[in-house]
């Protein structure tokens, strides 16, 4: 089934969605969470662990290409400068992904998650079904928001 570069963008930049509306938190130990900090243009930052994909996850993004030219084409698309390489990484970086990314951290602040500062604000308690559900949510609202953006 053919699938143009444009198709193939979409779909990543869907499933970096969804993986950012759970990674933009911190799980602590005991079940304590807490919003990864605003990004202040590191390398390595926030953005970028809440948003990066590893090759294995190129089966979660699209059944629409063999496991093969997936994998092409991923190589294609980072050749081309549409999706950043980080070693076996890589993601979309682009002014929406940022958005996007902030638009998480605000969703989960907004549910009373915050922003964990040592020995100032702890991390809170969230049970699984609180956590799975807030992150449906979350899900939701950057799909809804975002969705339709061609990163």
């Amino acid at each position: 089934m053919k699938m143009t570069d444009d198709e193939l963008i979409q779909s990543i930049w869907l499933y970096q969605l969804k993986q950012m509306a759970k990674r933009v938190i911190t799980n602590f130990v005991g079940g304590r969470y807490a919003v990864n900090d605003a990004d202040k243009g590191e390398r390595f930052s926030h953005f970028f662990y809440s948003s990066y994909m590893w090759g294995g996850e190129l089966a979660n993004i699209t059944t629409r290409l063999s496991e093969t030219q997936r994998r092409k084409r991923v190589y294609k698309l980072i050749e081309l400068g549409r999706l950043q390489k980080h070693d076996r990484s890589f993601h979309i970086d682009s002014p929406a992904a940022r958005e996007a990314y902030e638009s998480a951290r605000q969703f989960w602040l907004s549910k009373g998650v915050p922003v964990f500062v040592y020995e100032v604000t702890p991390p809170v308690p969230l049970s699984e079904s609180e956590r799975l559900t807030i992150e449906s949510e979350c899900v939701e609202f950057l799909l809804s928001k975002y969705g339709e953006v061609l990163a």
